[in-house]
């Protein structure tokens, strides 16, 4: 196993541009120009990011971090540093091994803008009625219950409704205004034949009514 970097090793590999890709043209022969990707020696074109070689440059990364951990410990157990340098490698310390402060903001435990809604609709649902005009001032009006009659039976619904026109032996039954009620096609079929019959009687009445008034009148002399 590798002995872990120290802090000047660490700083001039990170360097930009001093980490140079270690893997050589196959064509020039010449070293690759790219630098290398950050914990391992070789560029991304060069397999910086195949697995085995990202697998490297984590254990490289960590072992560096062991080594900054151990250099911000000095600095925070060290007198003759500023005691604002100490008290943020006391942090940084803390924050490494997970113990860092937490930074956070509490809030009070109050109803959402929806939960809000949905409450004030809740309390309106289950007021009644008296209560909801007693809170807006208006007088409670006193009503009986009446209860409501049953229902008619099906076939008294259904059933047309009948005048004495409507009888066979009614003297106005063949004059009986027609209503719009729905018939059968069969009685529908012989009251528009009855219908037709009585108007052809009517135009020939007529018609023989006109040619009498005709032969009695006077012929103009000339």
């Amino acid at each position: 196993m590798a002995e872990p970097l120290d802090r000047a090793d660490l700083l001039r590999d990170l360097a930009a541009g001093d980490h140079q890709c270690t893997a050589r043209s196959k064509r020039t022969g010449k070293r690759c120009q790219l630098p290398a990707m950050l914990g391992s020696n070789v560029c991304r074109s060069h397999g910086g990011a195949a697995p085995q070689t990202r697998e490297k440059a984590k254990r490289r990364l960590e072992q560096a971090a062991d080594v900054l951990v151990q250099r911000l410990l000095q600095f925070a157990l060290d007198g003759q540093v500023a005691d604002n340098v100490a008290l943020q490698a006391i942090r940084d310390a803390l924050d490494r091994a997970g113990m860092a402060v937490r930074q956070g903001v509490d809030v009070g435990v109050a109803l959402k803008p929806w939960e809000q809604i949905m409450a004030d609709v809740a309390d309106v649902a289950t007021i009644t009625r008296a209560e909801s005009l007693a809170r807006r001032g208006l007088p409670v009006i006193d009503a009986d219950i009446v209860p409501i009659d049953p229902p008619e039976s099906r076939a008294d619904v259904d059933a047309p409704m009948r005048t004495p026109a409507d009888a066979p032996d009614a003297p106005t039954a063949a004059t009986a205004t027609p209503t719009r009620q729905l018939e059968p096609l069969d009685d529908a079929t012989a009251d528009a034949g009855q219908a037709n019959r009585a108007n052809a009687a009517r135009q020939a009445k007529a018609k023989r009514v006109s040619v009498s008034h005709s032969r009695r009148s006077p012929r103009p002399q000339g």
